[in-house]
Order: structure tokens, then C-alpha cells, then sequence
């Protein structure tokens, strides 16, 4: 390279200041449910615009957080009250699973491994009888009283031995 050859390079553009301020994004977030589409809309803008923006300013990160958990709990309060008002079953059984897993709602897990193992342990989880759950939330005044259960057939249910340790 010859040492006395101009400099060929370009400089770099300066920074383009951006189009619009963190404050007027933030406030375009207001009733878009967290969804950057909507913003940008709003603004009047590309939705790029809008993700360029949540990466450079954490606060309109956050203010789209904020719209879209504003949703889900809109969502939750309606889940409620189709499981409680309206005694919806499968609204009540998903809530339960959802929101009730540490009073040992839930669906069963099943987990696979493979190599090794040092202990074998079989551990079953069961999770609570709908209609049980349904005779507790009529105690309490919240739900419809469940019909009663089947007969079970006492040679059919093995013991709590075989199954595992309840938990």
C-alpha cells in the first residue's frame, strides 16, 4: 500500500437521530395489547420502527410488556369467571391445572431418560378428580355440586404400595 495515497475509505454517516421519542412510543402502546403492528400504526410508521425502538429504549420494552400482560389478565378474569360464575368445566379444569398446580392440581408429568441410572425409583402423580374439586368449590359456595361418582370396583384399584409414594 502506497503511504501516500489519499485515504479512500468513507466515513461513516452520522447517526440518524430517531423519528420518534421514547415518550410518544410509549404512549402509542397504550391500548395496542403489546402487539408492534398496532404501534406502529398508530404512529404512523414501519413495524421495524417500533422493534428498533424496544432495543434501544428498555422503557418502551417494558411499556409493551405492560400492554400485553394487561391482556392476559384481562383474559384471566374472564377465565374466572366462566369457571366460577357460569360453573364451566373446562374453563374450571384449566384453571385448576394452570393455577392450581401448587395445591396439587395439574396434569400428570411423565418424564424419559435414557442412560444410566444409579436408582431407579417409579414415581406416579396423580392429579385430584374433577368431581372432587368440583364438591369443593360447592362447599365453598363457588360451583354447582358435582353428580355423584361411579361405584369403583375395590379388586380393580391397586394398592397405594404399588403405585408409588404419594407426594
Amino acid at each position: 500500500m502506497n503511504p501516500k495515497a489519499p485515504n479512500t475509505k468513507r466515513p461513516k454517516p452520522p447517526r440518524r437521530q430517531p423519528r420518534f421519542t421514547a415518550a410518544e412510543i410509549i404512549e402509542a402502546c397504550e391500548g395496542s395489547r403489546g402487539v408492534l403492528a398496532v404501534v406502529a400504526r398508530k404512529l404512523g410508521c414501519d413495524r421495524d420502527t417500533v422493534d428498533r425502538a424496544r432495543h434501544r429504549w428498555p422503557e418502551v420494552a417494558r411499556a409493551l410488556v405492560a400492554s400485553k400482560e394487561h391482556v392476559i389478565d384481562l383474559l384471566e378474569i374472564k377465565m374466572y369467571d366462566k369457571a366460577i360464575k357460569d360453573g364451566d368445566i373446562t374453563a374450571l379444569k384449566y384453571m385448576l391445572n394452570t393455577h392450581g398446580k401448587s395445591r396439587g392440581y395439574g396434569l400428570p408429568v411423565e418424564v424419559q431418560h435414557s442412560g444410566e441410572v444409579a436408582h431407579a425409583h417409579r414415581v406416579t402423580v396423580e392429579p385430584i378428580a374433577v368431581g372432587e374439586a368440583l364438591d369443593i368449590l360447592a362447599g365453598l359456595g363457588l360451583a354447582p355440586a358435582a353428580p355423584a361418582p361411579a361405584a369403583v370396583d375395590p379388586a380393580s384399584t391397586p394398592p397405594q404400595a404399588a403405585r408409588g409414594p404419594a407426594l
